[in-house]
């Protein structure tokens, strides 16, 4: 019975137990955040493999976290290491609908960019969206905006570039409400 005891007990060192998704990390030593946050993407449809390719990496043979998932040795939080992924991903997926090469999402060069835009710049995801979106479906911007990191660079530029844009929009929808139903033709004078 004390056999089966040191083989369980062993079996079980070295790995802690993710109860969410009944997975298992290797390492005991690795955050709870970084758990949560591989939790929440994989039962949002993630691929494990390119969630733990985002937020695990390597060190000497042992599994720690990804460098862009911590700061001075504290893990950011579950959600925010989430939505840094959800970003890169949804980048990714607008560069290349843009016609662009496709970034890889699940890297320290994509991931580390919007987790500063969250976490350093204090931008609120939903923003962050939009310009994206914004950024993808300019003509300029589309083919000069390739990367994450250049993104983030760029954000001063782009958000008032897309401010600009949908002030001329605006303004153009306004003309043509108060051209609408009038025969704007007869009421200009010649004279």
């Amino acid at each position: 019975m004390l056999e089966d005891y040191d083989k369980s007990k062993s079996a079980d060192e070295g790995a802690s137990v993710d109860e969410g998704a009944g997975l298992s990390y290797p390492s005991p030593m690795l955050p709870e955040a970084l758990a949560q946050a591989r939790t929440i993407l994989i039962e949002e449809g993630y691929e494990e493999a390119d969630v733990e390719k985002a937020l695990l990496g390597t060190s000497e043979g042992e599994v720690v976290p990804a460098k862009w998932t911590t700061h001075r040795g504290d893990c950011f939080p579950a959600e925010v290491l989430a939505e840094s992924v959800r970003l890169a991903v949804g980048f990714a997926d607008a560069c290349d609908g843009a016609g662009n090469k496709r970034p890889n999402p699940f890297t320290d060069k994509e991931c580390r960019p919007m987790r500063m835009l969250l976490t350093n710049d204090e931008k609120p995801a939903r923003h962050v969206r939009l310009l994206i979106r914004w950024t993808f479906e300019d003509a300029f911007w589309c083919s000069n905006v390739l990367c994450a990191r250049k993104f983030r660079e760029k954000w001063d530029q782009l958000a008032g570039a897309r401010r600009r844009d949908h002030g001329k929009a605006a303004k153009q929808a306004e003309r043509d409400r108060g051209a609408e139903g009038e025969d704007w033709m007869a009421r200009k004078s010649y004279g």
